[in-house]
């Protein structure tokens, strides 16, 4: 009897090791996903002999509101910040917090204006069940506040791909086609910057399930810069070291949690100087457990 039950465990073990599984985003007409992601950053370089650093840390509330769903589950989606907190200490002693809902009395005049736009500009996109982001247009004000960032890679390019390309970068790509534990899936997102051209190559793993029954995809991410021509700045990647895991719930068709830790080292011409920088970055990406509402925010 023993041994019958330990076969059946083995033979049971084996079907749920093969089984496979449609990985996809569930959307329904009226729907409203909010999500909260966290990112923290530090920078470490060396410029004329001198230590600089830096730190940052930003908290953006997103909320998605979900309209017209197509017969291939392809919906029509209008995505704005709902609140932005962020703190950031600068070189040489300089740092600040600022939370749109807050005052922000002391927080620097440029850094103010700029977040401030951003927070409830709107852009509007076609979110398939894979998690593929299209057709993206975005509003005047937030193509406004997105071109007064530092290093925005706006003006590089017809500004709605531009910022189709960042969504690549922080969206999820699911294959359309059904996978099993240990299948792999790649793409590739390009990016136009003022400095070059920037490429990134994503492998994404299914694993399976945890104990929760949420379904675990391993991401690693692989990143090069091929250099533009600006004669007044060049950059170099000199290591890039990325993975991170997604925790999925198929049934509601929702993220429940993405964790990504990124490392760059980079080499920096500018001005006559040759600059060595390190940056680390954490990005969380959290959600409602997979829970719906039919009312947006106020």
């Amino acid at each position: 009897m023993r041994l019958f039950a330990l076969l059946m465990f083995s033979v049971s073990f084996a079907v749920r090791a093969e089984a496979q599984v449609t990985l996809q985003f569930k959307l329904a007409e009226g729907d409203v996903i909010r999500q909260v992601m966290t990112q923290e950053m530090t920078s470490a370089s060396k410029v004329q002999g001198r230590d600089v650093s830096s730190e940052m840390k930003q908290i953006v509330h997103i909320e998605q509101q979900i309209g017209e769903v197509a017969e291939n589950g392809s919906a029509q989606v209008l995505q704005k910040i709902t609140r932005m907190q962020m703190s950031m200490k600068m070189p040489f002693g300089q740092s600040f917090e600022y939370d749109s809902d807050g005052e922000n009395d002391q927080v620097p005049a440029m850094f103010k204006d700029l977040i401030g736009k951003m927070v409830g500009a709107e852009f509007k996109g076609t979110l398939a069940p894979t998690g593929e982001m299209t057709d993206i247009s975005i509003s005047e004000d937030l193509r406004n506040a997105l071109k007064k960032s530092p290093g925005s890679p706006f003006g590089a390019g017809k500004d709605d791909d531009v910022f189709q390309q960042m969504m690549s970068q922080s969206s999820v790509a699911f294959p359309d086609h059904p996978v099993k534990e240990g299948d792999s899936w790649s793409d590739e997102i390009t990016m136009k910057m003022p400095f070059g051209e920037m490429k990134v190559d994503r492998t994404s793993t299914y694993n399976g399930t945890d104990d929760d029954g949420l379904h675990v995809i391993d991401i690693s991410l692989e990143m090069t810069l091929q250099p533009g021509d600006n004669p007044q700045m060049k950059l170099s990647i000199k290591d890039s070291t990325a993975s991170g895991k997604m925790l999925f719930d198929n049934a509601a068709g929702r993220i429940v949690n993405l964790d990504l830790k990124q490392n760059v080292t980079m080499e920096i011409s500018a001005a006559g100087q040759q600059i060595n920088q390190e940056v680390s970055t954490t990005t969380k990406l959290e959600a409602d457990k997979g829970e719906r509402t039919t009312q947006p925010s106020e």
